[in-house]
Formats: structure tokens, sequence, C-alpha cells
């Protein structure tokens, strides 16, 4: 008989421990066609910075080629500025997010030059750079597959004879 009552007394706990059970796993307040029930849904896209740049015709580097020591609105090889026909560089937003570009010399340059750039084929309106990058606007918030074209130009005033090397740098950041 007391066996009986123990089992009695855990039966009636069983409604109990069940309900509460239930009310854990429910959320609160009842679903209904009146209340359906929402979450947030994340859909979580890593950013891709990625982007390629196409010198002009079958160039590997960019070659000035001043006719004297003493030279201005020097084009590189293949540049076609004239018309906005051919940029030594073309710049592509390989990404999947809005990107800013902006260009340098990763080494001071020679002071007998004057490097210059622009988004167009315009010398009187391009920017002089060395080693601080320079942001043009034309440059900045390219889409995915979109491009940006770099037209560079050098004045030479007494320069030495023989190759002198830099670093040509293309930068980006994801555009805000």
């Amino acid at each position: 008989m007391k066996y009986m009552k123990n089992i009695s007394k855990k039966l009636l706990l069983l409604p109990i421990l069940m309900v509460l059970i239930t009310m854990s796993v429910m959320p609160a307040g009842a679903l209904d066609a009146d209340t359906p029930y929402t979450v947030t849904m994340n859909l979580i896209i890593p950013s891709d910075s990625t982007f390629t740049v196409a010198l002009a015709g079958s160039e590997t580097t960019i070659d000035f080629n001043p006719t004297t020591k003493d030279s201005t609105e020097v084009e590189p090889d293949s540049q076609v500025a004239s018309g906005d026909t051919t940029p030594i560089a073309v710049i592509t937003n390989a990404g999947n997010v809005n990107l800013n570009f902006s260009v340098n010399l990763t080494a001071a340059k020679p002071s007998w030059v004057v490097l210059k750039a622009h988004s167009d084929g315009t010398y009187a309106s391009a920017t002089t750079y060395d080693t601080t990058a320079i942001e043009l606007t034309a440059w900045k918030d390219i889409t995915p597959t979109s491009t940006a074209d770099v037209y560079l130009w050098a004045d030479f005033t007494s320069a030495l004879g023989g190759t002198t090397q830099r670093t040509f740098q293309v930068n980006t950041v994801i555009s805000v």
C-alpha cells in the first residue's frame, strides 16, 4: 500500500513536469495566424576585395622613354592619352564589394622627375604623386566587375642617363 501511494504521488507530478518542459521549449505566448513565429536570419558573405591590373598592350613594366633629358608630358610605352584612348593600366574590381583605389611609389622618386597620374587622358588635370598614395575621385566606389583607368605622365628636368627603377603600387580599401 505504501508503495502504491509513492507511485500515485509520482504520477501526479508527471503532468506538472510535462507542462514545465513544454513551457521552456515553446516561446512565450501562443503562436497562431495573428502571431506568427519570427526570427532574424543572417546571410553572411565574406567581403572580397580582390582586383586585377592589366597594363596596356603587351607591357609587363611601365617604361618612360623621354627623347631628351628635359622632356615634359612623357607618356609610358603603349599609353595613348589623347582622346582617352588607351590608359597604361586598367584596374578591375574582381571582388564582391565596392572598392577605392590609390597609387604611389614604394620608394622616393629621383629629384629630376615629376610623376603625374589621372583617371582620364588629361595631363593638365593630373595629380603629382610620389610615395604618398593618391586617390582620385574616379577611382572611388568602384563596383564589382567595374574598372578604373590609370593614365601616367613624367616630366624630366636634367635627367641622369641610365635606367632608374621604382616600384609603382596600386592599393585598395573597401568603400564605405
